[in-house]
């Protein structure tokens, strides 16, 4: 959760245009039990996740831990910590604020916001193999990669802020999001190609971090973080222009966050949506296809979401799959996808082999 400036939302909330959000139906939630939950590390500071099968066959949860300035490894049978990526600094292999994560081709790409930057790493080793968006990016926070094609698109959260630490007016909302052309070898081999964000209207990005997209229906969700008139997810397209739809606006009761996609191979599957709250902790789920909202349900211990991500490949802990999710900025907490399947009314059988790339 990033800190939002109260006269910025004094400000935002008295502006037309936003009006008092209509409170979601109280109607009984199911809970889904956690799997496990790592160890408390109220020192990490908890963030993003993302998950990695090895070619051995272990599965491993990589978590950005913003405070020690590391990625944290656990292991996704059962979240023991195994290890760690990354010190304090600005040289290559050091962090500084990681926060998004994203793994494709066995490359961890982890966004630095104090460094401005993202970074690439080779799994399972962590070595560094290079770096982009410096002199770009101002205050980075998630990433999501589409990686159809020879190179891969990087598309980036940048909540660049004023002077005064707050959001800035709607004419300078436009470079929200950044995108990068990147070599999938070579992170150093890499160029922006688009900056967006919508300057006035419904489709403003005001306070961004989560983003992930669907190149199935030409779809990318981007959390808006914004209390100041409710929170919500806003679509865009992939190339970067509005969709002019907003998901959630009477589904969310807190915060806009976390954003992950189980996707079957025929176009079926299901968004799954962090609304972070302290107290009332809720993940959403919106149909893939129509994106028209399917339910809720409640975690038994999981509070404070930020990050969360969906492996439906099958694993021995895990044969449908699982839910990873930030606990409270200290753990990460797993669930099995049959349970959140079986709570939500969603499928639970698009499994994909332990190694193929999602």
């Amino acid at each position: 959760m990033k800190k939002i400036a109260l006269s910025t939302m004094l400000l935002l909330g008295a502006c037309a245009g936003h009006a008092p959000r209509t409170a979601a139906p109280r109607a009984v939630e199911p809970v889904v039990a956690e799997a496990w939950m790592s160890a408390a590390r109220l020192a990490d500071n908890i963030d993003s996740v993302a998950v990695w099968h090895a070619p051995d066959g272990a599965v491993r949860v990589y978590a950005s831990a913003k405070k020690t300035d590391r990625v944290v490894v656990f292991d996704a049978a059962d979240g023991r910590e195994i290890g760690s990526i990354g010190a304090s600094g600005a040289a290559p292999g050091q962090l500084s604020r990681p926060n998004g994560v994203a793994i494709v081709d066995d490359r961890l790409y982890v966004v630095e916001r104090d460094n401005r930057r993202v970074q690439a790493f080779a799994l399972p080793g962590g070595e560094p193999i290079g770096h982009f968006g410096g002199g770009d990016l101002v205050k980075p926070y998630g990433v999501w990669i589409d990686a159809r094609g020879e190179r891969l698109r990087v598309y980036v959260t940048d909540n660049y802020e004023t002077a005064a630490e707050t959001t800035p007016p709607p004419a300078e909302l436009g470079r929200r999001v950044r995108v990068y052309d990147v070599a999938r070898r070579n992170a150093f081999d890499a160029k922006l190609v688009q900056s967006f964000g919508a300057t006035s209207g419904d489709a403003i990005l005001r306070v961004v971090e989560s983003i992930a997209g669907d190149p199935a229906y030409d779809h990318l969700l981007i959390a808006d973080e914004e209390l100041a008139g409710g929170s919500f997810t806003q679509l865009y397209t992939l190339r970067g222009e509005p969709a002019q739809r907003k998901l959630g606006v009477e589904a969310y009761r807190h915060q806009a966050e976390g954003l992950a996609l189980y996707a079957c191979d025929d176009g079926d599957g299901v968004w799954i949506a962090s609304d972070q709250d302290p107290r009332e902790q809720r993940f959403l789920a919106f149909d893939r296809r129509t994106l028209a909202f399917r339910g809720a349900f409640k975690p038994a211990k999981t509070r404070t979401t930020d990050g969360i991500a969906i492996d439906r490949r099958a694993s021995a802990r895990f044969p449908a799959g699982a839910l990873y999710a930030q606990h409270d900025n200290r753990a990460v907490a797993a669930f099995d996808w049959r349970d959140v399947a079986r709570a939500l009314g969603v499928r639970d059988d698009c499994v994909a082999a332990a190694r193929e790339r999602l």
